[in-house]
């Protein structure tokens, strides 16, 4: 799996990459996994000025997949019409989930986290959510390997 990071997160992921809990994800973002991310739906008006240019940075090093903002978009229309009880109303970063089938996800949103967990919204097992230096086990075990 790769690993989606939460707008809730992703300034300190950039602005403080030394910190305990993010340097884990960044080693392995380096090493062999992959970010995944959009700027489709509210990625657009939550990432900053800051994380745009980053995220393509890491995109153009081959460390980051961007996924196309229409097929994000679509999917978080198709969730909010859905009957489908979602707690947190991040929809754009449940439909990246989704359209990517990352089940990683980097995040302190505990509505987030229960969405993320919910079988019904995130198909197959589930997600698995990344909080702290603790977890890092998740990106061990990660499936997600950049080619070449």
């Amino acid at each position: 799996m790769c690993i989606i990071i939460d707008t809730n997160q992703i300034v300190k992921f950039f602005n403080q990459p030394e910190h305990e809990d993010m340097k884990p994800v960044h080693r392995w973002i380096k090493n062999s996994g992959r970010l995944m991310y959009s700027t489709g739906d509210k990625f657009d008006h939550e990432l900053n000025n800051l994380a745009k240019p980053k995220l393509q940075e890491l995109s153009d090093a081959g460390l980051a997949v961007h996924v196309s903002d229409k097929s994000v978009s679509d999917e978080a229309n198709r969730l909010r019409d859905s009957n489908l009880r979602i707690k947190s109303k991040d929809y754009h970063v449940l439909a990246l989930a989704r359209v990517t089938k990352t089940r990683l996800l980097f995040t302190r949103d505990q509505k987030l986290h229960a969405d993320f967990k919910n079988r019904n919204v995130i198909p197959t097992k589930g997600g698995t959510i990344y909080q702290n230096k603790s977890h890092k086990g998740l990106l061990e075990k990660s499936a997600c390997k950049r080619k070449g």
